[in-house]
Protein backbone atom coordinates (compact mmCIF):
# COMPACT_ATOMS: atom_id res chain seq x y z
CA UNK A 1 0.00 0.00 0.00
CA UNK A 2 2.82 2.45 0.87
CA UNK A 3 4.44 1.56 -1.94
CA UNK A 4 1.31 2.56 -4.34
CA UNK A 5 1.25 5.87 -2.67
CA UNK A 6 4.51 6.61 -2.93
CA UNK A 7 4.51 5.90 -6.38
CA UNK A 8 1.34 8.49 -7.26
CA UNK A 9 3.34 10.83 -5.05
CA UNK A 10 6.20 10.56 -7.30
CA UNK A 11 3.55 10.86 -10.90
CA UNK A 12 2.21 13.75 -9.02
CA UNK A 13 5.67 15.61 -8.74
CA UNK A 14 6.77 14.70 -12.23
CA UNK A 15 3.31 16.09 -13.88
CA UNK A 16 3.89 20.20 -11.49
CA UNK A 17 7.66 19.40 -12.53
CA UNK A 18 6.66 18.66 -16.62
CA UNK A 19 4.62 21.76 -16.80
CA UNK A 20 7.72 23.71 -14.91
CA UNK A 21 9.40 22.73 -17.95
CA UNK A 22 6.99 23.31 -20.74
CA UNK A 23 6.50 27.13 -19.30
CA UNK A 24 10.60 26.81 -18.88
CA UNK A 25 11.13 26.13 -22.61
CA UNK A 26 8.39 28.36 -23.86
CA UNK A 27 10.56 31.26 -22.07
CA UNK A 28 13.75 30.47 -23.06
CA UNK A 29 13.22 29.67 -26.52
CA UNK A 30 10.20 31.79 -27.45
CA UNK A 31 11.14 35.54 -26.10
CA UNK A 32 14.15 37.56 -25.16
CA UNK A 33 15.12 37.14 -21.84
CA UNK A 34 18.12 39.06 -20.05
CA UNK A 35 21.15 37.24 -18.22
CA UNK A 36 19.37 37.40 -14.52
CA UNK A 37 16.46 35.58 -16.05
CA UNK A 38 18.70 32.43 -18.45
CA UNK A 39 20.44 32.16 -14.73
CA UNK A 40 16.94 30.87 -12.93
CA UNK A 41 15.91 29.17 -16.37
CA UNK A 42 18.98 26.91 -16.14
CA UNK A 43 18.62 26.35 -12.12
CA UNK A 44 15.14 25.44 -12.71
CA UNK A 45 16.95 22.99 -15.72
CA UNK A 46 18.77 21.68 -12.64
CA UNK A 47 16.10 21.23 -10.31
CA UNK A 48 14.12 19.38 -13.16
CA UNK A 49 17.06 16.76 -13.96
CA UNK A 50 17.68 16.13 -10.32
CA UNK A 51 13.75 15.42 -9.95
CA UNK A 52 13.70 12.88 -12.88
CA UNK A 53 17.09 10.89 -11.41
CA UNK A 54 15.49 11.10 -8.07
CA UNK A 55 12.11 10.09 -9.03
CA UNK A 56 13.78 7.27 -11.57
CA UNK A 57 15.43 5.62 -8.74
CA UNK A 58 12.55 5.40 -6.47
CA UNK A 59 10.32 3.97 -8.80
CA UNK A 60 12.61 1.36 -10.19
CA UNK A 61 13.74 0.53 -6.31
CA UNK A 62 10.16 0.12 -4.93
CA UNK A 63 9.59 -1.65 -7.97
CA UNK A 64 8.92 -5.65 -7.62
CA UNK A 65 11.32 -6.54 -10.11
CA UNK A 66 14.14 -3.97 -10.65
CA UNK A 67 14.97 -5.73 -14.24
CA UNK A 68 11.38 -5.46 -15.69
CA UNK A 69 11.21 -1.78 -14.57
CA UNK A 70 14.21 -0.94 -16.84
CA UNK A 71 12.60 -3.12 -19.54
CA UNK A 72 9.22 -1.05 -19.54
CA UNK A 73 10.60 2.12 -18.64
CA UNK A 74 13.20 1.78 -21.78
CA UNK A 75 13.63 5.30 -22.89
CA UNK A 76 13.67 6.75 -19.40
CA UNK A 77 16.70 4.97 -18.50
CA UNK A 78 18.45 5.62 -21.74
CA UNK A 79 18.00 9.33 -20.68
CA UNK A 80 18.89 8.32 -17.10
CA UNK A 81 22.09 6.98 -18.43
CA UNK A 82 22.68 9.76 -20.88
CA UNK A 83 22.38 11.97 -17.92
CA UNK A 84 24.95 10.15 -15.73
CA UNK A 85 27.18 9.14 -18.37
CA UNK A 86 27.43 13.17 -19.21
CA UNK A 87 28.07 14.53 -16.17
CA UNK A 88 30.71 12.00 -15.37
CA UNK A 89 32.74 13.10 -18.26
CA UNK A 90 32.29 16.65 -17.92
CA UNK A 91 33.13 16.84 -14.27
CA UNK A 92 36.08 14.18 -13.83
CA UNK A 93 37.56 14.35 -17.52
CA UNK A 94 36.48 17.47 -18.40
CA UNK A 95 35.07 16.50 -21.36
CA UNK A 96 33.71 19.67 -23.40
CA UNK A 97 30.37 21.20 -23.16
CA UNK A 98 30.01 21.41 -26.71
CA UNK A 99 29.31 17.55 -27.42
CA UNK A 100 26.46 15.77 -27.90
CA UNK A 101 26.46 13.83 -24.43
CA UNK A 102 27.70 17.44 -22.15
CA UNK A 103 25.88 17.80 -18.64
CA UNK A 104 23.89 21.00 -20.25
CA UNK A 105 22.43 18.75 -23.29
CA UNK A 106 21.33 16.25 -21.10
CA UNK A 107 19.56 18.28 -18.99
CA UNK A 108 18.05 19.31 -22.07
CA UNK A 109 16.90 15.89 -23.16
CA UNK A 110 15.82 15.56 -19.78
CA UNK A 111 13.18 18.27 -20.16
CA UNK A 112 12.11 17.33 -23.71
CA UNK A 113 11.33 14.59 -22.17
CA UNK A 114 9.19 15.82 -19.29
CA UNK A 115 7.22 17.88 -22.27
CA UNK A 116 6.87 14.82 -24.28
CA UNK A 117 5.52 12.84 -21.46
CA UNK A 118 3.35 15.40 -20.45
CA UNK A 119 1.87 15.71 -23.87
CA UNK A 120 0.99 12.23 -23.47
CA UNK A 121 -0.59 12.65 -19.86
CA UNK A 122 -2.69 15.63 -21.37
CA UNK A 123 -3.71 13.74 -24.51
CA UNK A 124 -4.52 10.57 -21.93
CA UNK A 125 -6.34 12.48 -19.92
CA UNK A 126 -8.51 13.79 -22.38
CA UNK A 127 -9.33 10.52 -24.13
CA UNK A 128 -10.90 9.21 -20.48
CA UNK A 129 -12.80 12.54 -19.93
CA UNK A 130 -14.12 11.35 -23.07
CA UNK A 131 -14.52 7.41 -22.19
CA UNK A 132 -15.77 8.29 -18.56
CA UNK A 133 -18.84 10.63 -20.57
CA UNK A 134 -20.78 9.64 -23.37
CA UNK A 135 -21.39 13.23 -24.22
CA UNK A 136 -19.51 16.49 -23.04
CA UNK A 137 -20.30 20.33 -23.59
CA UNK A 138 -23.54 18.71 -25.46
CA UNK A 139 -22.04 16.88 -28.18
CA UNK A 140 -20.97 13.14 -28.73
CA UNK A 141 -17.37 12.60 -28.93
CA UNK A 142 -17.46 9.94 -32.31
CA UNK A 143 -13.70 8.97 -33.37
CA UNK A 144 -14.34 11.57 -35.75
CA UNK A 145 -15.12 14.14 -33.85
CA UNK A 146 -11.34 13.45 -32.02
CA UNK A 147 -9.51 13.45 -35.33
CA UNK A 148 -11.10 17.09 -35.60
CA UNK A 149 -10.40 18.53 -32.31
CA UNK A 150 -7.01 17.26 -32.25
CA UNK A 151 -5.61 19.05 -35.65
CA UNK A 152 -7.57 22.10 -34.38
CA UNK A 153 -5.69 22.08 -31.63
CA UNK A 154 -2.12 21.48 -33.00
CA UNK A 155 -3.06 24.36 -35.53
CA UNK A 156 -4.10 26.62 -32.46
CA UNK A 157 -0.93 25.91 -30.22
CA UNK A 158 1.26 26.13 -33.41
CA UNK A 159 -0.62 29.44 -34.14
CA UNK A 160 0.86 30.97 -31.22
CA UNK A 161 3.94 29.59 -30.78
CA UNK A 162 4.97 30.53 -33.89
CA UNK A 163 4.12 34.49 -32.40
CA UNK A 164 6.27 34.04 -30.09
CA UNK A 165 9.26 37.22 -30.33
CA UNK A 166 11.68 34.47 -30.64
CA UNK A 167 10.52 32.55 -33.54
CA UNK A 168 10.42 35.60 -35.89
CA UNK A 169 12.70 37.94 -37.47
CA UNK A 170 9.61 40.31 -38.35
CA UNK A 171 6.25 41.09 -37.60
CA UNK A 172 4.14 38.43 -37.96
CA UNK A 173 0.65 39.00 -38.61
CA UNK A 174 -2.02 36.90 -36.95
CA UNK A 175 -3.78 35.65 -40.30
CA UNK A 176 -0.21 35.02 -41.68
CA UNK A 177 0.66 32.88 -38.08
CA UNK A 178 -2.43 30.87 -39.08
CA UNK A 179 -2.23 30.45 -42.40
CA UNK A 180 1.33 28.81 -41.73
CA UNK A 181 0.48 26.75 -38.74
CA UNK A 182 -2.51 25.28 -40.46
CA UNK A 183 -0.62 24.92 -43.68
CA UNK A 184 1.94 23.04 -42.14
CA UNK A 185 0.15 20.39 -39.69
CA UNK A 186 -1.97 19.78 -42.86
CA UNK A 187 0.94 19.23 -44.97
CA UNK A 188 -0.10 21.41 -47.49
CA UNK A 189 2.68 24.35 -47.83
CA UNK A 190 1.09 26.94 -49.13
CA UNK A 191 2.83 30.45 -47.71
CA UNK A 192 2.20 33.99 -47.44
CA UNK A 193 6.08 34.93 -46.41
CA UNK A 194 9.52 33.73 -47.07
CA UNK A 195 10.15 31.07 -44.46
CA UNK A 196 13.70 31.38 -44.10
CA UNK A 197 13.62 35.28 -43.71
CA UNK A 198 10.38 35.84 -41.85
CA UNK A 199 11.44 33.04 -39.37
CA UNK A 200 14.71 32.36 -36.95
CA UNK A 201 16.18 28.92 -36.79
CA UNK A 202 13.90 28.00 -33.70
CA UNK A 203 10.68 29.35 -35.41
CA UNK A 204 11.97 27.21 -38.53
CA UNK A 205 12.22 24.03 -36.66
CA UNK A 206 8.71 24.73 -34.82
CA UNK A 207 7.48 24.63 -38.50
CA UNK A 208 9.51 21.47 -39.10
CA UNK A 209 7.67 19.87 -35.72
CA UNK A 210 4.49 21.31 -37.17
CA UNK A 211 4.74 19.31 -40.51
CA UNK A 212 6.34 15.76 -38.56
CA UNK A 213 3.45 16.22 -36.65
CA UNK A 214 0.58 16.58 -39.31
CA UNK A 215 2.35 13.96 -41.42
CA UNK A 216 2.33 11.66 -39.34
CA UNK A 217 -0.94 12.13 -37.82
CA UNK A 218 -1.44 13.36 -34.25
CA UNK A 219 -3.48 10.30 -32.82
CA UNK A 220 -0.96 8.43 -34.70
CA UNK A 221 2.16 10.29 -33.21
CA UNK A 222 0.37 10.12 -29.49
CA UNK A 223 -0.43 6.54 -29.93
CA UNK A 224 3.83 5.53 -30.04
CA UNK A 225 4.36 7.83 -26.45
CA UNK A 226 1.69 5.81 -25.19
CA UNK A 227 3.50 2.43 -26.36
CA UNK A 228 6.64 4.25 -25.00
CA UNK A 229 5.21 4.99 -21.53
CA UNK A 230 2.50 2.72 -21.03
CA UNK A 231 3.41 -0.49 -23.77
CA UNK A 232 -0.03 -0.96 -24.53
CA UNK A 233 -3.22 0.99 -26.59
CA UNK A 234 -6.22 0.73 -24.73
CA UNK A 235 -9.24 -0.29 -26.92
CA UNK A 236 -10.54 3.30 -27.21
CA UNK A 237 -7.67 4.65 -28.17
CA UNK A 238 -7.39 1.78 -31.13
CA UNK A 239 -10.74 2.73 -32.34
CA UNK A 240 -9.61 6.11 -32.65
CA UNK A 241 -6.27 5.05 -34.42
CA UNK A 242 -8.61 2.65 -36.74
CA UNK A 243 -11.13 5.73 -37.87
CA UNK A 244 -7.81 8.07 -38.40
CA UNK A 245 -6.50 4.84 -40.51
CA UNK A 246 -9.43 3.93 -42.16
CA UNK A 247 -8.69 0.22 -40.68
CA UNK A 248 -11.80 -1.84 -38.88
CA UNK A 249 -8.91 -4.55 -37.35
CA UNK A 250 -7.89 -2.96 -34.19
CA UNK A 251 -6.16 -6.15 -33.36
CA UNK A 252 -3.00 -5.32 -35.32
CA UNK A 253 -3.46 -1.06 -34.80
CA UNK A 254 -0.48 -1.51 -31.83
CA UNK A 255 1.75 -3.02 -34.28
CA UNK A 256 1.08 -0.89 -37.19
CA UNK A 257 1.49 2.26 -35.04
CA UNK A 258 5.24 1.01 -34.36
CA UNK A 259 5.78 0.11 -37.83
CA UNK A 260 4.30 3.80 -39.10
CA UNK A 261 6.74 5.46 -36.63
CA UNK A 262 10.28 3.18 -37.54
CA UNK A 263 9.25 3.22 -41.52
CA UNK A 264 8.61 7.11 -41.28
CA UNK A 265 12.02 7.95 -39.14
CA UNK A 266 14.01 5.60 -41.18
CA UNK A 267 12.55 6.90 -45.04
CA UNK A 268 13.73 10.55 -43.73
CA UNK A 269 16.56 9.88 -41.84
CA UNK A 270 18.28 8.36 -45.28
CA UNK A 271 16.82 11.14 -47.45
CA UNK A 272 18.63 13.79 -45.27
CA UNK A 273 21.53 11.66 -45.07
CA UNK A 274 21.61 11.33 -49.16
CA UNK A 275 20.54 15.22 -49.79
CA UNK A 276 23.64 16.30 -47.15
CA UNK A 277 26.13 14.38 -49.02
CA UNK A 278 25.26 15.59 -52.51
CA UNK A 279 25.64 18.58 -51.37
CA UNK A 280 28.99 18.51 -50.87
CA UNK A 281 29.49 21.07 -53.40
CA UNK A 282 27.27 23.54 -52.66
CA UNK A 283 28.56 26.82 -50.66
CA UNK A 284 26.45 25.52 -47.49
CA UNK A 285 28.33 25.27 -43.78
CA UNK A 286 27.97 22.27 -42.13
CA UNK A 287 25.08 23.28 -39.74
CA UNK A 288 22.94 24.80 -42.23
CA UNK A 289 23.18 22.10 -44.28
CA UNK A 290 22.54 19.47 -41.61
CA UNK A 291 19.60 21.14 -40.68
CA UNK A 292 18.93 22.02 -44.50
CA UNK A 293 19.33 18.46 -45.41
CA UNK A 294 16.46 17.26 -42.71
CA UNK A 295 14.09 20.35 -43.48
CA UNK A 296 13.85 18.92 -47.20
CA UNK A 297 13.84 15.13 -46.33
CA UNK A 298 10.78 15.64 -43.98
CA UNK A 299 9.06 17.99 -45.61
CA UNK A 300 9.27 15.61 -49.02
CA UNK A 301 8.31 12.58 -47.05
CA UNK A 302 5.47 14.08 -45.59
CA UNK A 303 4.41 15.62 -48.87
CA UNK A 304 4.33 18.93 -47.36
CA UNK A 305 6.15 21.29 -49.53
CA UNK A 306 7.77 23.46 -46.94
CA UNK A 307 11.86 24.79 -47.71
CA UNK A 308 14.01 26.28 -45.56
CA UNK A 309 15.71 27.85 -48.69
CA UNK A 310 15.09 31.29 -49.72
CA UNK A 311 13.71 30.43 -53.44
CA UNK A 312 12.83 26.65 -52.20
CA UNK A 313 13.96 24.63 -54.82
CA UNK A 314 13.85 27.12 -57.13
CA UNK A 315 16.96 28.08 -55.84
CA UNK A 316 20.19 28.77 -58.16
CA UNK A 317 22.05 25.17 -58.56
CA UNK A 318 19.24 23.34 -56.73
CA UNK A 319 16.79 23.88 -59.25
CA UNK A 320 18.84 21.24 -62.00
CA UNK A 321 20.69 19.48 -59.59
CA UNK A 322 19.43 15.99 -60.67
CA UNK A 323 20.86 14.07 -57.33
CA UNK A 324 18.52 16.45 -55.24
CA UNK A 325 15.22 16.04 -57.33
CA UNK A 326 15.51 12.48 -57.70
CA UNK A 327 15.78 12.02 -54.33
CA UNK A 328 13.07 14.56 -52.95
CA UNK A 329 10.56 12.69 -55.79
CA UNK A 330 11.19 9.53 -54.46
CA UNK A 331 10.37 10.92 -50.91
CA UNK A 332 7.51 12.21 -52.09
CA UNK A 333 6.58 8.76 -53.94
CA UNK A 334 7.04 6.67 -50.71
CA UNK A 335 5.63 9.46 -48.40
CA UNK A 336 2.41 9.22 -50.92
CA UNK A 337 1.74 5.74 -51.22
CA UNK A 338 1.03 5.14 -47.83
CA UNK A 339 1.49 3.62 -44.69
CA UNK A 340 -0.31 -0.01 -45.32
CA UNK A 341 0.80 0.10 -49.16
CA UNK A 342 4.56 -0.04 -48.03
CA UNK A 343 4.13 -2.38 -45.44
CA UNK A 344 2.45 -4.82 -48.34
CA UNK A 345 5.19 -3.93 -50.34
CA UNK A 346 8.02 -4.69 -47.50
CA UNK A 347 6.27 -7.12 -45.22
CA UNK A 348 3.36 -8.78 -46.90
CA UNK A 349 1.18 -11.10 -45.07
CA UNK A 350 0.83 -13.69 -47.67
CA UNK A 351 4.02 -16.42 -47.79
CA UNK A 352 3.82 -16.21 -51.72
CA UNK A 353 4.38 -12.55 -51.25
CA UNK A 354 1.01 -11.56 -53.13
CA UNK A 355 -0.05 -7.91 -52.70
CA UNK A 356 -2.96 -6.94 -51.88
CA UNK A 357 -5.50 -5.62 -54.25
CA UNK A 358 -5.77 -2.16 -52.88
CA UNK A 359 -2.00 -2.19 -52.64
CA UNK A 360 -2.10 -3.00 -56.82
CA UNK A 361 -4.47 -0.20 -57.50
CA UNK A 362 -2.37 2.11 -55.60
CA UNK A 363 0.63 1.14 -57.67
CA UNK A 364 -0.56 1.38 -60.47
CA UNK A 365 -2.72 3.87 -60.55
CA UNK A 366 -0.16 5.92 -59.15
CA UNK A 367 2.70 5.29 -61.76
CA UNK A 368 -0.39 5.75 -64.53
CA UNK A 369 -0.95 9.26 -63.05
CA UNK A 370 2.68 10.59 -62.78
CA UNK A 371 3.51 8.86 -65.94
CA UNK A 372 0.60 10.59 -67.55
CA UNK A 373 1.19 14.02 -66.02
CA UNK A 374 4.86 13.89 -67.02
CA UNK A 375 4.17 13.03 -70.80
CA UNK A 376 1.31 15.63 -71.30
CA UNK A 377 3.63 18.27 -69.05
CA UNK A 378 6.26 17.53 -71.32
CA UNK A 379 4.43 17.77 -74.65
CA UNK A 380 2.57 21.21 -73.31
CA UNK A 381 5.79 22.67 -72.14
CA UNK A 382 8.26 21.47 -74.85
CA UNK A 383 8.28 24.93 -76.51
CA UNK A 384 8.75 26.92 -73.67
CA UNK A 385 11.30 24.82 -72.09
CA UNK A 386 13.41 24.68 -75.53
CA UNK A 387 16.38 26.59 -74.01
CA UNK A 388 17.07 23.61 -71.20
CA UNK A 389 18.83 20.15 -71.74
CA UNK A 390 16.69 17.55 -73.16
CA UNK A 391 17.46 15.25 -69.87
CA UNK A 392 16.52 18.51 -67.73
CA UNK A 393 13.03 18.60 -69.30
CA UNK A 394 12.15 15.05 -68.75
CA UNK A 395 13.29 15.21 -65.02
CA UNK A 396 11.26 18.15 -64.82
CA UNK A 397 8.45 17.20 -66.25
CA UNK A 398 8.61 13.72 -63.64
CA UNK A 399 9.20 16.43 -61.29
CA UNK A 400 6.45 18.40 -61.80
CA UNK A 401 3.99 15.70 -62.46
CA UNK A 402 5.65 13.73 -58.59
CA UNK A 403 5.27 17.19 -57.14
CA UNK A 404 1.60 18.06 -58.18
CA UNK A 405 -0.18 14.57 -56.13
CA UNK A 406 0.22 17.13 -53.05
CA UNK A 407 4.15 17.48 -52.25
CA UNK A 408 4.25 21.32 -52.75
CA UNK A 409 7.95 21.41 -53.90
CA UNK A 410 8.76 23.11 -57.53
CA UNK A 411 11.84 23.67 -59.50
CA UNK A 412 10.64 25.86 -62.16
CA UNK A 413 8.71 28.80 -62.31
CA UNK A 414 4.52 27.34 -61.70
CA UNK A 415 3.57 31.37 -62.47
CA UNK A 416 5.42 30.83 -66.17
CA UNK A 417 3.86 27.57 -66.86
CA UNK A 418 1.47 27.35 -70.06
CA UNK A 419 -2.11 27.35 -68.58
CA UNK A 420 -2.91 24.25 -70.26
CA UNK A 421 -0.08 22.17 -68.50
CA UNK A 422 -1.53 23.75 -65.23
CA UNK A 423 -4.88 22.72 -65.74
CA UNK A 424 -3.41 19.21 -65.59
CA UNK A 425 -1.53 19.76 -62.98
CA UNK A 426 -4.71 21.10 -60.95
CA UNK A 427 -5.98 17.92 -62.27
CA UNK A 428 -3.05 15.93 -60.09
CA UNK A 429 -3.61 18.10 -57.14
CA UNK A 430 -7.56 17.04 -56.86
CA UNK A 431 -6.80 13.57 -57.15
CA UNK A 432 -3.52 13.04 -54.61
CA UNK A 433 -2.15 10.52 -53.21
CA UNK A 434 -3.11 7.17 -51.44
CA UNK A 435 -5.09 6.78 -48.38
CA UNK A 436 -3.26 6.43 -45.11
CA UNK A 437 -0.28 8.28 -46.32
CA UNK A 438 0.76 11.72 -46.03
CA UNK A 439 -0.80 13.27 -48.79
CA UNK A 440 -3.78 14.93 -49.80
CA UNK A 441 -6.65 15.23 -52.36
CA UNK A 442 -10.00 13.27 -52.61
CA UNK A 443 -7.37 9.97 -52.79
CA UNK A 444 -6.55 7.62 -55.59
CA UNK A 445 -8.87 5.19 -54.35
CA UNK A 446 -11.60 7.39 -54.42
CA UNK A 447 -10.84 8.32 -57.90
CA UNK A 448 -10.41 4.30 -58.93
CA UNK A 449 -13.85 3.95 -57.27
CA UNK A 450 -15.47 6.64 -59.12
CA UNK A 451 -14.14 5.59 -62.17
CA UNK A 452 -15.18 2.26 -62.33
CA UNK A 453 -18.90 2.68 -61.12
CA UNK A 454 -19.38 5.36 -63.54
CA UNK A 455 -17.73 2.55 -65.87
CA UNK A 456 -20.34 0.02 -64.87
CA UNK A 457 -23.23 2.42 -63.86
CA UNK A 458 -22.64 3.11 -68.25
CA UNK A 459 -22.47 -0.84 -69.40
CA UNK A 460 -25.99 -0.95 -67.32
CA UNK A 461 -24.71 -3.18 -64.61
CA UNK A 462 -25.75 -3.72 -61.17
CA UNK A 463 -22.15 -4.59 -59.67
CA UNK A 464 -19.34 -2.21 -59.49
CA UNK A 465 -16.33 -4.76 -60.33
CA UNK A 466 -12.21 -4.11 -60.30
CA UNK A 467 -11.02 -7.89 -62.11
CA UNK A 468 -12.74 -10.53 -59.81
CA UNK A 469 -14.22 -8.12 -56.87
CA UNK A 470 -17.04 -6.26 -56.49
CA UNK A 471 -16.67 -2.76 -54.85
CA UNK A 472 -19.24 -2.94 -51.95
CA UNK A 473 -22.02 -0.03 -51.69
CA UNK A 474 -20.74 1.76 -48.45
CA UNK A 475 -17.59 2.80 -50.50
CA UNK A 476 -19.43 3.66 -53.45
CA UNK A 477 -21.35 5.75 -51.14
CA UNK A 478 -18.70 7.16 -49.39
CA UNK A 479 -16.88 7.72 -52.86
CA UNK A 480 -19.97 9.91 -54.15
CA UNK A 481 -20.01 11.65 -50.13
CA UNK A 482 -16.35 12.93 -51.05
CA UNK A 483 -16.89 14.00 -54.94
CA UNK A 484 -19.80 16.10 -54.44
CA UNK A 485 -18.52 17.75 -50.78
CA UNK A 486 -15.61 18.34 -52.94
CA UNK A 487 -16.90 19.93 -55.75
CA UNK A 488 -19.03 22.67 -53.59
CA UNK A 489 -16.24 23.27 -50.95
CA UNK A 490 -14.23 24.20 -53.48
CA UNK A 491 -16.94 26.26 -55.77
CA UNK A 492 -17.62 27.92 -52.13
CA UNK A 493 -13.93 29.01 -51.82
CA UNK A 494 -13.42 29.80 -55.04
CA UNK A 495 -16.60 32.22 -55.60
CA UNK A 496 -15.56 33.63 -51.82
CA UNK A 497 -11.74 34.49 -52.94
CA UNK A 498 -13.26 36.09 -56.15
CA UNK A 499 -15.45 38.38 -54.63
CA UNK A 500 -12.75 39.66 -52.00
CA UNK A 501 -9.40 39.12 -54.30
CA UNK A 502 -8.85 41.21 -57.32
CA UNK A 503 -6.74 38.50 -58.47
CA UNK A 504 -6.76 36.34 -61.89
CA UNK A 505 -9.94 33.77 -61.96
CA UNK A 506 -7.50 30.61 -63.08
CA UNK A 507 -4.84 31.92 -60.44
CA UNK A 508 -7.08 31.63 -58.00
CA UNK A 509 -8.58 28.91 -58.96
CA UNK A 510 -5.31 26.98 -58.92
CA UNK A 511 -4.63 28.06 -55.40
CA UNK A 512 -7.84 26.66 -53.88
CA UNK A 513 -7.78 23.58 -55.32
CA UNK A 514 -3.61 23.62 -54.32
CA UNK A 515 -5.26 24.39 -50.68
CA UNK A 516 -7.89 21.28 -51.27
CA UNK A 517 -5.39 18.97 -51.82
CA UNK A 518 -2.81 19.76 -49.32
CA UNK A 519 -0.08 20.56 -52.01
CA UNK A 520 1.17 24.16 -51.74
CA UNK A 521 2.12 24.74 -55.16
CA UNK A 522 0.88 28.64 -56.07
CA UNK A 523 0.71 30.98 -59.08
CA UNK A 524 2.85 33.26 -56.76
CA UNK A 525 -0.65 35.17 -55.09
CA UNK A 526 -0.46 34.05 -51.58
CA UNK A 527 1.17 36.92 -50.38
CA UNK A 528 -1.62 39.05 -52.33
CA UNK A 529 -4.63 37.86 -50.46
CA UNK A 530 -6.40 39.46 -48.31
CA UNK A 531 -6.71 38.49 -44.58
CA UNK A 532 -10.31 37.03 -45.28
CA UNK A 533 -9.05 35.32 -47.85
CA UNK A 534 -6.42 33.67 -45.95
CA UNK A 535 -9.26 32.20 -43.41
CA UNK A 536 -11.02 31.10 -46.16
CA UNK A 537 -7.75 28.93 -47.57
CA UNK A 538 -7.15 27.94 -43.93
CA UNK A 539 -10.76 25.95 -43.81
CA UNK A 540 -10.12 24.64 -46.93
CA UNK A 541 -6.78 23.26 -46.14
CA UNK A 542 -8.27 21.84 -42.53
CA UNK A 543 -11.18 20.30 -44.28
CA UNK A 544 -9.14 18.65 -46.89
CA UNK A 545 -6.27 17.37 -44.63
CA UNK A 546 -8.70 15.98 -42.23
CA UNK A 547 -11.05 14.52 -45.18
CA UNK A 548 -14.41 15.01 -46.19
CA UNK A 549 -15.69 12.13 -45.12
CA UNK A 550 -14.59 12.65 -41.32
CA UNK A 551 -16.25 15.75 -41.51
CA UNK A 552 -19.56 14.61 -42.99
CA UNK A 553 -19.08 11.34 -40.02
CA UNK A 554 -18.72 14.24 -37.52
CA UNK A 555 -21.79 16.41 -38.88
CA UNK A 556 -24.13 13.42 -39.83
CA UNK A 557 -23.49 11.78 -36.09
CA UNK A 558 -22.58 8.79 -37.89
CA UNK A 559 -25.86 8.47 -39.52
CA UNK A 560 -24.71 7.87 -42.66
CA UNK A 561 -23.97 4.33 -42.11
CA UNK A 562 -27.94 3.56 -41.21
CA UNK A 563 -30.12 1.83 -43.02
CA UNK A 564 -33.36 3.15 -43.43
CA UNK A 565 -36.37 0.37 -42.36
CA UNK A 566 -39.10 1.21 -44.92
CA UNK A 567 -38.58 2.30 -48.83
CA UNK A 568 -40.94 5.11 -50.50
CA UNK A 569 -42.49 4.38 -53.46
CA UNK A 570 -39.85 4.83 -56.96
CA UNK A 571 -40.00 8.01 -59.15
CA UNK A 572 -38.66 8.52 -62.53
CA UNK A 573 -37.26 11.85 -63.23
CA UNK A 574 -35.98 12.87 -66.76
CA UNK A 575 -32.62 13.32 -66.41
CA UNK A 576 -29.37 14.42 -68.77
Amino acid sequence: MEKITTSKHIKTIRFIVAIIAFISIIIEYGFYIDTKTIGILHSLDIIIALTFVISFLLQMFISENIKKYIQDHFIESIVFIIFIISVVLESYFQYGSHTIISKKNAINYIKFYFIIVQIFVIFNAFLSMIKSKDKWLFFPFHPSHIIIYSFFIVIFIGTFLLKLPKMTNEYLHWADAIFISTSAVCVTGLTPVIISDTFTVSGQIMILLLLQIGGLGIITLTSFVVLLVQKKIRLKEQIIIGEMLDDNNVMNLTKMVKTIIKLTFSVEIIGAIILYFSWSNFNFSTNHRIFSAVFQSVSAYCNAGFSNFRYGLETSGLSSHIPTLITIMVLIIIGGLGFYTLKDLIFPESKKRKLKLQTKIILIASTSLILFGAIIILILQWNQWNDIPFGLKIVNALFASVTSRTAGFSNIDIGNLMIPAAMIIIILMYIGGAPNSTAGGIKITTFTTLFFTIKAFIKGKDNVEIGWNTIGNTTIRRAIIILISSIVLIFTALLLLNIFNDLPFFDLMFETFSAFGNVGLSKGITSDLSEFSKIILVIVMFMGRVGLFTIALAIGKDKISEKSKYKFPELNLMVG
